[in-house]
């Protein structure tokens, strides 16, 4: 929603750079996750698949985060000079402003919980990653 918000209030956020590489991103996953789903009915899921459902997000999850910070950032000049929704607060307050500081602020403590937790889906579905074996000597 946050998103969407930036890229239709600011054109300079659709002209940053971070809307192709979150443009790109999602719509990678989303082709992966839905050709995952669509396996999944039929109840076959080839493990090619399976592991591009479960490893692609160690690119795309950081790439469309970036892409999503780029655009956000793109979009706070504009914010802070029009300060839309400036009449809904008390006094001078850019609400909008802050509110889209503090949103990209948070995604410092999220983003590693939320990756973390894709790391242990991706353990669970693929296994633990081969050990190499030790040389006898």
């Amino acid at each position: 929603m946050v998103l969407w918000g930036a890229l239709a209030y600011s054109e300079s956020a659709r002209q940053s750079v971070g809307f192709p590489m979150l443009f790109g991103a999602w719509t990678l996953a989303e082709m992966i996750r839905y050709s995952f789903y669509l396996a999944a009915l039929f109840k076959k899921q080839p493990y090619p698949l399976v592991w591009l459902r479960y490893s692609m997000f160690i690119i795309l999850y950081p790439l469309g985060v970036a892409g999503e910070l780029l655009v956000m950032y793109n979009t706070l000049p504009k914010v802070a000079a029009e300060q839309p929704f400036a009449s809904l607060a008390p006094g001078d307050l850019n609400w909008a402003y802050y509110a889209y500081v503090a949103i990209m602020v948070l995604y410092i403590p999220v983003f590693p919980v939320l990756y973390g937790h894709m790391l242990s889906q991706r353990k669970k579905a693929l296994g633990p990653a081969v050990q190499p074996r030790k040389r006898r000597d």
